[in-house]
Parts: structure tokens; sequence; C-alpha cells
């Protein structure tokens, strides 16, 4: 398997299909960013990279999610604060549980979400698709994601938008995902591994067949399988713990399952040139704590995917494969390390094959690396080495011991909460929860609620429907698209830091 997973990259590189820059059509593409506890330099690359996208004819649109007004440790300020800072801020809707932002930043349209409790990842993104869906954003595209802590060149937006309209099978694209600035031997590790698990398993499967986990740091999707179906299966609430494994760890590949159920022809692709740059664990905690809920979601993914009764051929077998190393993983493992051992003390020709068989797997994503380009995961291979008793044992170990824990983790931290300035209503009462908090992590931050939620308390404590968007007549027109009304600006004269405020609850 993994020798035709290497012939795939290689062929791939060779045959595979090269974005036309030249290529324009009118289209809109949302640029989703979810957000937690980041920092403003953070959020400031993030923002950065997608003002500075060349959509080349495209008109972008940037949708920041803040979950919670919280304060991560390291930082002043809540995600939030930092946001309306950094923008033209124009005006301001409080709802019962967020209030929303208008305004923009660097000259693209800026759309500010913040909610005031911590709802999760999988709540901001039901809420954007929402927000689609019901035309506030007008006639919509493509939604971009990525992540608040990541930086992109200005073409990797359009390289995954173009080819979704080179191809019209196609409802998804995903791209290669860098570690940012490796500085220290577990870092560098994982710039191997990043290159391994995308240009071997990746590379194959969109050449092939379809992508199976799309990353939600670098992903672009076509809005038309946006559909009310999968924002129902998406919204559903865990009702066992392997559901809650699914809908808890790892919501990424658990909307790619969602989609190759309801879309079992259309494909999602991996495109090699487009490039992102991303943060990754610096420590063996929380690399322990972040790789827990990626294992654990994916082997519960994969098994619910492997009898789909509509899938490719090898979508299937590679299914079946990666679900049997996932669990011989530790064996595998032993068996190499008791290779190496004899060969070393008394090697017979068996533990020879063995110990070559291993260096023959490393080899061929050392050439792969080479074939693209990538001198410095060549460079990286003795970190993986060191890297690979975390990997292959330590953290599978770990995972069948807390196979039933799922909460989030200590992959973000949190300090406090925030005393965000929140607008006031009439009656003097604050729009959402504010005050100080102990330091806490993730898994004592988490959402009361199980998943997203359809009905919310106003401030008075009264349980109210979500709120309606905004009326289509309040929608205006830029590059002759219709754009929602945050980039209305009002009549006259009007100071940045006095926006329009409005209460609605």
């Amino acid at each position: 398997m993994a020798v035709v997973r290497f012939a795939a990259a290689v062929l791939a590189r060779i045959t595979g299909l090269r974005v036309n820059f030249n290529d324009r059509w009118e289209g809109t593409v949302v640029m989703m960013v979810p957000c937690y506890t980041e920092s403003r330099e953070g959020l400031g690359a993030t923002l950065d990279s997608m003002a500075a996208s060349n959509l080349r004819g495209l008109h972008g649109i940037i949708v920041a999610v803040c979950d919670g007004r919280v304060i991560g440790v390291g930082s002043t300020e809540s995600c939030e604060d930092a946001l309306t800072s950094m923008m033209t801020l124009e005006r301001t809707t409080v709802y019962s549980d967020y209030t929303e932002y208008y305004g923009n930043y660097k000259g693209l349209p800026m759309y500010v979400v913040a909610k005031h409790n911590n709802a999760g990842k999988r709540d901001s993104q039901i809420r954007v698709f929402h927000l689609i869906n019901s035309g506030r954003f007008g006639r919509v595209d493509y939604i971009f994601m990525t992540d608040a802590d990541c930086y992109f060149p200005e073409d990797s937006v359009y390289q995954l938008c173009w080819r979704l309209h080179a191809e019209p099978d196609t409802y998804a694209s995903c791209g290669d995902i860098r570690v940012a600035d490796p500085n220290n031997w577990l870092s560098r590790g994982q710039t191997y591994e990043y290159f391994l698990s995308q240009f071997h398993s990746r590379v194959a499967e969109s050449y092939f067949a379809t992508v199976t986990c799309l990353p939600g740091a670098f992903v672009t999707i076509t809005t038309d399988v946006i559909t009310q179906d999968l924002i129902d299966l998406y919204s559903a609430e865990p009702n066992s713990l392997h559901t809650a494994q699914l809908l808890k760890l790892g919501e990424d590949r658990y909307m790619t399952s969602i989609f190759m159920k309801l879309f079992p022809l259309r494909r999602a692709v991996f495109i090699p040139e487009a490039v992102l740059h991303t943060g990754v664990p610096e420590s063996s905690t929380i690399l322990k704590s972040q790789r827990r809920r990626w294992c654990m979601s994916a082997f519960h993914n994969m098994f619910d995917n492997l009898f789909l009764p509509d899938l490719f051929l090898w979508t299937r077998f590679g299914l079946a494969y990666d679900l049997i190393t996932t669990w011989l993983q530790v064996a595998f493992f032993l068996l190499v390390f008791y290779s190496i051992t004899r060969v070393v003390l008394f090697g017979t020709l068996l533990d020879y094959i063995s110990v070559a068989a291993g260096l023959g797997f490393l080899l061929m994503t050392a050439l792969t690396a080479l074939i693209y380009g990538r001198w410095e995961v060549v460079k990286y291979l003795p970190h993986f080495i060191l890297l690979t008793p975390i990997l292959y044992l330590v953290i599978p170990l770990s995972n069948a011991w807390n196979a039933g824990n799922v909460k989030w983790g200590k992959t973000r931290q949190v300090s406090s909460v925030a005393s965000s300035a929140a607008p006031q209503s009439e009656a003097g009462g604050e729009a959402g929860p504010r005050g100080l908090g102990e330091i806490v992590d993730d898994d004592e931050h988490e959402s009361t609620t199980d998943g997203p939620r359809n009905v919310y308390e106003d401030m008075s404590g009264a349980r109210v429907p979500r709120p309606e968007p905004l009326p289509a007549h309040d929608s205006v027109r830029i590059h002759g698209h219709p754009v929602a009304a945050f980039v209305e600006r009002p009549q006259g004269p009007r100071r940045p830091s006095q926006p329009e405020i409005v209460i609605k609850v």
C-alpha cells in the first residue's frame, strides 16, 4: 500500500492538473475563521493573509466567529476585543446570545460574530452555514475555512477556488499544510509527519478517488453542498460514546463523512501547490492531547465510513487498510524496534528484511519530498525518527486508556473570562456574561451543552428562538454582487469609535 501511495504521489506531480492563474470568473467567497484564545498577532496574521489574497475577479468577505469571551494564556484581551479594534467598525447588533459587528478590514467587508458563551467550533461553522443559506451575504459560491493561527500566500485561496470552478464534480479542495517556524525537535519531527500524511495518504486519495478528511484549517467548499440535510446531520446531538467521539472530537473529519454520505459521486481533492502555514504543539503534553482527539475521531469515522453503500473502490480499500494499521501500529512499532535490537546483537535474515522495510518506507517519503522540492522535509527526517516512539507507541496506548474521554483537552488554554466592553441594553444590562475567572484549560471551559443550540436564552433568562437574519432590503451591492448590510455606511460623517449600536433580544 505504501508503494502504491508513493506511485500516486509521483504521478500526481507529473500529470496533476495545474492552476490557470489567467482564468477569471465572477463569484463570491466567504473566508471564515473561527477564534477562541488566539492572540492579536495570530489573528492579525490570518486576517492579513485574507486581505492580501489575490482573488482575480472573485469577491471576498471575511467572517470571524469568536467562540465565547475568554482570554488565552499569554494574551491580555479576548478575540472579540482584538478583532473589533483591528477592523473599521460600522455597526454593532446585539442579540440574545451573541453580538454581530459589521465593518471592513483593509478594504474587505468583514463580519464578526462574537458568541457570549463557548459552544465549540462546530457551532461556529453551523452559524455561518445558516447565514450563507439565509442569503445574508447575497449569492455566495465558495466558503474558505481556516484557523486563527494560520497564514498563507496570496494565491492560496484562488488556487482552491479555481479547482472547484474547473471541475464541477468536485465539491471541496484542500492544500498543503506546513509547520510554521519549527524551532524544536518536536515541531521539526511534525514537519516530516505532516508531509508524510499529506503527500502519501491524501495525494493518493485525491488521485484515485476522494479525500476522506478535509482539514478545517485549509479547505474550500462549494456552497451548493451546504444543504439543510448537511446542517441537520452536523447539528445532531450525541447519544452514545461512538457518536460523541464523532461530534465532539473531530468536527472536520465528521463533516467530510457527512459529505461522503450525501454526495457519494462527488469528489474532494488535494492541491499540493496551495500552501498554508500553521502552528503545532511544541510540548509532548499538548501534542498528546491534540492527537488523542485526532486519532479517536479518525478511528470512529473510518469505521463508520467503511460501511457506506456508495463508495469509490479505492476509498473503501484505503479505509480498511488505515483502520487495520491503526489497530496494529503499536505492534508494528514494537516489531521494528525488536528487529533493530536483534540486528545490532545477532541479526537474522528476517530481522534485516524487517528493518529494511521500515527504512524503505522512510526513504520513500524522503524521495517524495525531493520530487516536490521540499528539501527541509528531508533535513528533519532524524527528528521524525526521534518522534516515532511518541507517535506510534505512547499516544496509541494513551488513547486506548482514555478511549471514553470526549473532552477537548489542553490544546488551547484559557487564562480568564474576558471583561469585554460589550454594548449596554437600555435597561443597563450587559449583552453577555462578564467577569474574571481562574486559570482553566479547555477541559474545564467546555460548553455546557452537548452541541449547537437552536434555542437561546435572552438577557432576562427567557428562552427565545434564534434571531432571524436581516431583511433583504438591508443589502447593498459591491462589484455587482449583493452583500450583507454590514458594508452599508451610515449617512453623514461618523467616527470609527462611534459605531451604530442595535439591541435585539
